[in-house]
């Protein structure tokens, strides 16, 4: 439904006026609570794509949901959204509002869970440091470990220490970030969690692409798309293809490099998945200059 702001602006003071608003927002903010938190599993699987859609058709409203759990202080709630809502705001490239959004909840005063305030406190750390934020960087990331370590929430912190381990391979920082994958790592295949042992295997097949290990990367690489494939993340199975490309690259199979940049671009568009896009858009530049191909480069 569409509305103009003039009629929309009326309402709300006749709510305000019937002493309803407040109640309203509320009610409002916990159905998009729900929603945020229903769709949160079905984005690491088969219903990735239906579910992106959907949160994006309800992105306005999601954001004037956590907006108001914040004005109300409450935090257990508004940190239980961000929460949810992270990994939507990564595979859509939005970092700017995801650092937003975590950055305001961890400002809110309360009580919440321990492992709830140390999800969004390891998210927050290491995607203000993909934006640049490098200065406070260690502090952060130590502190939302040690936090999780006092929630006693091995599984749980498995999946941000995976990430906290990325953005250090990011940020150049090779030995730290390969002990912090290779501990979440282990937890995964404890814990059987079969989606963490994919996406950490995606973090070592890069290691091994930096040090030129073709045998740990493909090996890496193939059990992390099969895992992926198993499990219908279409996200995951990009991510290993990107280093089976990086393989094919290497060993001068260009025909196979390209084929798997052009199949990774066509999935990383229908899905919407703009740092995808752009990420096989390069791959295939680069394969063009190695080509002596400039002008499609």
């Amino acid at each position: 439904y569409r509305l103009l702001e003039s009629v929309s602006a009326y309402c709300v003071e006749q709510m305000r006026r019937a002493g309803e608003l407040a109640r309203i927002r509320r009610r409002h903010a916990g159905c998009y609570l729900d929603l945020a938190v229903r769709a949160e599993p079905y984005l690491y699987g088969h219903g990735q794509r239906q579910w992106l859609r959907r949160l994006d058709a309800d992105a306005a409203n999601l954001r004037e949901a956590l907006d108001s759990f914040v004005r109300l202080g409450a935090a257990a709630d508004a940190l239980r959204m961000a929460g949810a809502l992270t990994w939507y705001w990564f595979l859509r490239g939005r970092f700017t509002e995801a650092r937003r959004s975590l950055a305001a909840t961890l400002a809110v005063a309360g009580d919440a869970p321990a492992a709830v305030r140390a999800k969004a406190l390891a998210w927050h750390a290491g995607i203000a440091a993909l934006l640049g934020e490098t200065d406070a960087w260690p502090a952060r990331h130590h502190a939302a470990l040690r936090l999780y370590e006092d929630a006693g929430d091995p599984v749980g912190r498995a999946r941000p220490e995976w990430f906290l381990a990325s953005v250090m391979v990011e940020l150049g920082e090779l030995a730290a970030g390969e002990d912090l994958v290779h501990r979440a790592l282990a937890t995964f295949r404890a814990f059987g969690d079969r989606w963490g042992e994919a996406v950490a295997l995606t973090t070592t097949a890069k290691l091994a692409h930096v040090r030129r290990d073709l045998a740990a990367l493909e090996r890496d690489a193939r059990q992390s798309a099969e895992v992926f494939h198993a499990l219908g993340d279409r996200w995951g199975i990009l991510q290993a293809t990107g280093w089976l490309i990086g393989l094919a690259e290497i060993t001068g199979d260009y025909e196979q490099a390209s084929r798997l940049s052009h199949d990774g671009l066509r999935v990383a568009e229908e899905l919407e998945l703009w740092p995808d896009v752009a990420r096989m858009l390069s791959w295939l530049g680069w394969i063009a200059v190695e080509l002596g191909d400039y002008v499609h480069a």
